[in-house]
């Protein structure tokens, strides 16, 4: 459903006058701007997140593999190969690739809502 950030509807916050205030789209837009990221630092304490929830998935499988360092290349190859069945809204799936110092490649991908 894309970054938490922008799932925030709202806010309630404490201003640097001490008072409560709100903001969302209609009012105080620049401050709730401000509160999703869009803008240097939030010029008071937020209370309250007002936010977009969606339906929790029915599954979740999760897949965690590390290969050698030599496995890398061809690794990586294939899984460039696979980017746009795996970013198909339809699959649900976040999938990434860390390497770490050249010791090891980790491969983890969790997939909503399909088969193992």
């Amino acid at each position: 459903h894309g970054l938490a950030c922008d799932t925030i509807r709202g806010v309630r916050y404490v201003d640097a006058r001490g008072e409560v205030q709100y903001a969302d789209a209609d009012t105080n837009p620049d401050m709730l701007w401000m509160a999703r990221g869009g803008g240097g630092e939030f010029p008071g304490i937020v209370t309250e997140f007002i936010v977009q929830a969606f339906p929790a998935p029915h599954s979740l499988y999760a897949r965690d593999c590390t290969f050698p360092p030599e496995k890398a290349k061809a690794l990586i190859k294939t899984w460039v190969s696979h980017l746009p069945e795996m970013s198909d809204p339809v699959h649900q799936m976040f999938t990434h690739i860390t390497m770490w110092n050249s010791m090891y490649v980790n491969f983890p991908s969790l997939c909503f809502d399909c088969s193992p």
